[in-house]
């Protein structure tokens, strides 16, 4: 039987520990306002209250799956529903007759859910935690000459009156400190010099132009740049001339480029990916049970031995989908992986 070598050994006993990264629970928290008329105020908050558990589930399920990995709620009743809900805050609320308005916060009970939507094999696709800079010109015609800090500019005005983006990325509107830097004909331009500058002062690449303009007599028209890539998208959003429109511009252009960094997130974790993995044994059937735990875990399509012997084990796990979704499905059966410069350590708790 052939032996671990000496240095794997080495490792496998003296491992070091790394702390995990912590997670972002904002990421399980959700603002919902509702505005509910029915029979009577009884029946009004009920409604409004199951409507707003379930926009709820949604959206938390869009921040860590694609929106057709997230179809697999929509068939839920709102009893069950409720199992993913782990609190509800009533920040402020109206009642009258036949009128239920509340603010709410609601929290989602995060191990609840990522269990169910590893249950149901939906892609795991939450993106990393990123920064995502705006520059919002505006004009009333086409054909006018972009607007970017002057007091008139409505589109800027609502990227600043928006509520912050929660979830992992973070979407801002360029800083007033920025107004000596850049002009709307430059930002247009896509400046490079310039540009670069501002991706180095607030540290992210993940610059977009977001050039709006008035869409015939109602509506927005607006142009999204990347800076990264060159990308350019065309969105529009129909409505009355009124900041309700930009605001409604606002959240579309949002959920545009949070559906873009999904997609390429899924595209990556839709390759098949191999770690070397380490693990000290008790005994053979020890290890035989092992191979079979791990072999039957969501994701997982190989698990090859390199080397075997003296109570230790060097093994290659490949595997479909992030490490994250991994690293879950194997401590769903009390199993930890630890890394350490190339390498994962395995052990039971």
């Amino acid at each position: 039987m052939p032996k671990l070598p000496s240095f794997l050994l080495f490792l496998s006993i003296f491992f070091i520990t790394l702390p995990l990264k912590a997670e972002d629970m904002s990421l399980y928290d959700v603002d919902i306002r509702i505005d509910v008329t029915s029979n009577n105020a009884s029946q009004a908050r009920e409604k409004g209250m199951n409507d707003a558990n379930r926009q709820a589930v949604m959206t938390v399920a869009k921040r860590l799956t694609t929106a057709e990995g997230s179809k697999v709620l929509e068939h839920l009743n709102d009893n069950q529903i409720l199992n993913f809900i782990k609190e509800v805050t009533v920040e402020d609320e109206k009642v009258s007759d036949v009128r239920y308005m509340a603010n709410l916060k609601i929290t989602i009970n995060a191990d609840i859910l990522k269990a169910y939507l590893s249950e149901k094999n939906a892609p795991y696709a939450m993106v990393e935690e990123s920064k995502i800079i705006i520059i919002p010109l505006f004009r009333e015609f086409s054909t006018d000459a972009p607007m970017l800090w002057e007091e008139n500019n409505l589109w800027r005005q609502a990227w600043i009156n928006a509520p912050l983006t929660t979830g992992p990325i973070k979407i801002y509107a360029l800083g007033e400190d920025a107004n000596q830097q850049i002009t709307a004909a430059q930002a247009l331009q896509m400046n490079g010099i310039i540009l670069d500058q501002i991706a180095n002062d607030n540290q992210t690449r993940n610059i977009y132009i977001a050039d709006a303009f008035y869409d015939g007599i109602d509506g927005l028209e607006i142009t999204l740049s990347n800076y990264a890539n060159g990308a350019q998208t065309t969105i529009k959003v129909p409505g009355m001339r009124s900041p309700q429109l930009f605001s409604d511009a606002v959240q579309k252009v949002k959920e545009y480029i949070i559906g873009q960094a999904q997609q390429q997130t899924q595209a990556i974790n839709t390759a098949a990916q191999e770690i070397t993995v380490l693990y000290n044994y008790a005994n053979l059937q020890d290890w035989v049970n092992l191979q079979k735990t791990i072999k039957g875990s969501s994701g997982v399509t190989d698990l090859r031995t390199d080397a075997l012997g003296n109570g230790s084990a060097q093994f290659k796990i490949t595997f479909n989908g992030a490490f994250d979704r991994l690293q879950r499905a194997l401590r769903d059966k009390r199993l930890n992986l630890t890394a350490y410069d190339g390498f994962y350590n395995l052990e039971r708790y």
